[in-house]
């Protein structure tokens, strides 16, 4: 199987693997927490998740989305992880500003692209993407947005969890 194809700002673009789709248990890897701390993404999810990736969470599409996310899914009874390659630093400047509290992890080895099939060729960004995961780490829902500066289906993927 061929490597998925996406566009981001209108150019090609391939993505390194084959991102995991629904029915497949969603790979683990080592990604980085608000502290600075190597963890394994799958001692993390432990509950039906809402996992959002993001390019670059200090641009607007990207920063619109995971303010999006977290607003929706504030009052939920799951929870709510994003990841970018964006440093634990960056992200603690980005919670302050928007102010809100959130589970970020951070993909600064790329280890989380590679292993999902998730990072750009050429770009060293993840695509953006959402995966509703249940408490097996069973992807059910995924979305990998086509065109990388659009904006994914914040209803879709609320009501997939919704419904786990």
């Amino acid at each position: 199987m061929s490597s998925l194809e996406i566009t981001f700002k209108g150019e090609p673009v391939k993505l390194v693997g084959n991102p995991p789709q629904v029915g497949e248990m969603m790979p683990n890897a080592t990604v980085t927490d608000k502290d600075g701390n190597a963890v394994q993404l799958h001692e993390l999810i432990k509950d039906t998740t809402i996992l959002s990736v993001v390019p670059n969470v200090t641009t607007s599409v990207c920063s619109i989305q995971t303010q999006r996310f977290a607003e929706g899914t504030k009052d939920k009874d799951y929870q709510f992880l994003s990841v970018s390659v964006n440093t634990p630093e960056e992200w603690d400047g980005w919670k302050s500003e928007h102010n809100l509290s959130m589970t970020t992890l951070s993909d600064t080895d790329r280890d989380f692209g590679q292993a999902t099939g998730l990072l750009m060729e050429g770009l060293d960004l993840l695509a953006r993407s959402v995966f509703v995961l249940d408490a097996q780490k069973i992807v059910k829902y995924v979305q990998i947005v086509p065109e990388g500066t659009d904006e994914p289906s914040y209803d879709e993927a609320i009501a997939a969890a919704d419904s786990l």
